[in-house]
């Protein structure tokens, strides 16, 4: 059964003409994009984007927030290639990914989840796994800037220390950060960050927080969030409802629309001792 599985062939194939993808700037456009989950034909058949437009402009921020079932961490997919659009592009540095070369696409983002998935191995090995042939300089370093290298060097072997099955022997924060490095040394220049502090303590999302607003100034970063503390400094905000986007713009001005979606997600989560998350 397990070699029927490995056996299979991605649905997700290149076009005969594909062509490797060169990141100049890393400027991210989705430009009228409609999709499903299930084909036209089937009775499960329902739109869960629904023209989205907007750009993430090279080296800037941008967030999308909204609450469960928007679609926001369907555009994260839909950039990485998992599934093709019904119609529409999604364009890096103005070219269509529906005509570059999966590899290279994926090459060129670098994805921080909200669950830190960790292998059996040392804290080395599972942050090489962002690019295989990094150096070990290149993965203290990687750490260093993950706010990583501090409790790293705490354990009994530091960077030969072994994890255990999905990082058994360490806190949730400091699974995230070692993901994060795992993202760094990969130097991709489009960072993808789905939910990367939403299940984290408040200590230990600080401490994430910080590790990402470091890498986030030299990539073209696309945030999902649930805690709007977190993307109040994003350059963009999208607010998305049903597969729609029903507001842009920066915090500042969100914050001020009267009965706006974000202002009113703003406001439950600003209420004392709130723990509110969207969705």
């Amino acid at each position: 059964m397990i070699y029927e599985i490995l056996d299979l062939k991605p649905a997700q194939s290149d076009r005969a003409d594909a062509t490797d993808l060169q990141v100049k700037e890393g400027t991210v456009k989705f430009d009228d994009v409609h999709f499903a989950y299930h084909p036209k034909d089937s009775p499960e058949y329902q739109l869960v984007l629904k023209g989205i437009r907007f750009t993430a402009k090279a080296g800037e921020t941008t967030a999308i927030v909204g609450a469960s079932g928007a679609g926001k961490s369907t555009l994260i997919t839909l950039l990485q290639r998992f599934y093709d659009l019904d119609s529409g592009r999604i364009l890096i540095d103005d070219h269509d990914i529906a005509g570059v070369t999966v590899n290279s696409l994926r090459h060129s983002i670098a994805y921080v989840s909200q669950q830190a998935y960790l292998f059996e191995g040392t804290i080395a090995d599972n942050i090489r796994y962002g690019r295989p042939d990094a150096t070990q300089d290149e993965i203290v370093e990687a750490a260093k800037l993950a706010n990583a290298h501090e409790f790293i060097m705490r354990q009994p072997l530091g960077y030969d220390s072994p994890v255990g099955e999905n990082g058994v022997t360490l806190s949730g924060g400091q699974r995230q950060r070692l993901s994060i490095a795992r993202a760094i040394v990969r130097k991709a220049p489009i960072l993808l960050l789905d939910e990367a502090t939403s299940a984290l303590d408040n200590d230990s999302e600080k401490r994430v927080q910080q590790a990402l607003e470091t890498i986030m100034k030299d990539h073209t970063t696309i945030v999902i969030a649930h805690r709007l503390s977190t993307v109040v400094n994003a350059d963009k905000i999208i607010v998305m409802e049903a597969g729609n986007i029903v507001e842009e713009g920066r915090h500042a001005d969100l914050v001020t629309i009267e009965n706006g979606v974000y202002a009113r997600f703003y406001k439950l989560q600003s209420a004392p001792q709130s723990e509110t998350l969207i969705g």
